[in-house]
């Protein structure tokens, strides 16, 4: 990352620059000087040389939810927005795109106030219910069991409830 930080996701301004410059910070540790990453367009005659695939959608909602991953949080819901809409969205754009598709999902509950405007809940400007909430849960919870995401049990991606002994957690 630069010296003085990124003030906005390095994800969503240009991917491609952060992985670079990511890649020469690395490089540059290991001895190797490589010159600053400039945009250009992917030749025709390029070939994959890596292909990486990432873990699967209930490890990694499992880490957000267990470490307070909040890029991922962002990335995810990134992702998901743009599977919706069939186009790479902004953070705020895709926020909306979620909040809408909760409104089609979920026509029997009140939305009125819901405002989503990220995917991390890191905004003050965000405003959900509890039981708006508990309306998202809820889905996720009675969720079908096929699609991509059929690998997602909602209850075990949260943490295990301690048991508790005389009024504090037993250790396990």
């Amino acid at each position: 990352l630069p010296a003085k930080g990124w003030e906005t996701l390095p994800v969503r301004t240009d991917p491609g620059r952060f992985a670079a410059s990511v890649f020469r910070t690395l490089c540059q540790k290991k001895g190797l000087s490589l010159p600053a990453p400039q945009s250009a367009h992917v030749p025709d005659t390029a070939q994959a040389v890596y292909v990486h695939q990432s873990k699967p959608l209930s490890k990694l909602l499992s880490g957000v939810l267990q470490y307070s991953n909040n890029l991922s949080a962002e990335i995810i819901g990134q992702v998901a927005a743009r599977q919706l809409s069939g186009r790479p969205v902004s953070l705020r754009e895709s926020a909306s795109i979620l909040a809408n598709w909760y409104r089609t999902q979920l026509p029997h509950t009140n939305w009125h106030g819901f405002v989503c405007i990220n995917h991390s809940g890191l905004s003050s400007l965000s405003r959900h219910t509890p039981r708006q909430l508990a309306a998202i849960l809820t889905a996720g919870w009675r969720r079908p069991k096929h699609g991509p995401a059929r690998d997602v049990n909602l209850l075990g991606l949260l943490p295990a409830r301690r048991k508790m002994q005389n009024g504090r957690p037993a250790v396990r």
